[in-house]
């Protein structure tokens, strides 16, 4: 700033821009070799790095006629993400017959600032003699920290033994889900043979998560279940950065409130905050609560001295 008389001065204003903000975890989904009458699902993660809640308004297919869908609770309901949450949309792949797919999954939201999301789905469809019962498995809604077991049926409907060379869960979140029982597979089924598959689903976060049962045959075949489940528990959103207190004089103090957000589906229980670092002694908690309720919002002070 200068005045009439030439004087200059500089002040630095920090403005905050609020509204939600959307990042994803990939751009390109590759279902792989998914043989005909059998389901893959994979998801699109989705982070809101924002201030406000990002809301997804449509998910829609370049190709509406190419075998790709919806599932989980985008099949239903698309999701509302959080400031500082990530919310998940999943799309299955049903190839009606042998060879290459592909479309967009294009995603609109109230970023308005940023171009709708668009991702690539590829899949092939191949032929196998493999089938299960059911092609996709919803485990519904489990507390962390619990496990949840299903079945699936596999048969051979072919004239001929099939040698099935790898079992595996893959896809956006594996490590929620593990098979427990296998019958002696990875092995031969032979003609007419049907067996079972046991999988259990632990999951590992709260909210929606999903992967794929892949059962690898010697001829090349890949047969599939979808798996989905969603996690019940709490979740702790703090702000991000840091907590400015400017100068403060000696011998003076200041305070300032820090938000406690809890975006998951059941109560959070705050057993104790704590303040490390060389200088953890000239800052003091108070007022912290106890509890932040699902869906929530709670604050605590952090005071400068």
């Amino acid at each position: 700033m200068t005045d009439p008389s030439g004087n200059a001065a500089t002040e630095t204003i920090t403005i905050e821009v609020r509204g939600p903000n959307a990042t994803i975890d990939r751009e390109s989904v590759e279902f792989g070799e998914t043989s005909i009458g059998s389901t893959s699902v994979e998801s699109v993660a989705i982070r809101n790095d924002g201030t406000t809640p990002l809301n997804i308004s449509t998910a829609s297919f370049g190709d509406p006629n190419a075998p790709f869908a919806l599932a989980g609770q985008a099949a239903t309901e698309l999701p509302v993400v959080q400031p500082g949450g990530r919310g998940s949309v999943a799309v299955a792949f049903s190839p009606t017959g042998v060879g290459a797919n592909n479309t967009t999954l294009t995603i609109a939201h109230n970023a308005t600032q940023l171009p709708d999301i668009t991702v690539a789905l590829d899949g092939t469809g191949v032929d196998s003699d493999l089938s299960v019962a059911p092609v996709s498995v919803d485990y519904g809604e489990i507390p962390l920290g619990s496990t949840e077991s299903r079945t699936v049926t596999l048969s051979n409907d072919g004239t001929e033994a099939v040698s099935i060379t790898n079992l595996l869960v893959a896809g956006s979140t594996p490590e929620a889900f593990t098979i427990t029982e296998s019958s002696g597979l990875p092995g031969s089924l032979g003609s007419t043979e049907t067996t079972e598959i046991a999988v259990d689903f632990e999951p590992v976060a709260n909210g929606e998560q999903t992967a794929t049962l892949r059962l690898e045959s010697a001829d090349g075949s890949v047969t599939t279940v979808a798996l989905g489940g969603t996690g019940n528990g709490p979740e702790l959103a703090l702000p991000d950065g840091a907590i400015g207190f400017g100068e403060v004089g000696t011998g003076n103090e200041t305070t300032e409130s820090v938000r406690i957000a809890n975006y998951g589906s059941e109560l959070l229980t705050v057993d104790g905050v704590s303040v490390t670092g060389a200088n953890s002694s000239a800052f003091t908690v108070s007022d912290r609560p106890t509890s932040v309720p699902a869906g929530g919002v709670e604050s605590l002070n952090v005071t400068f001295s």
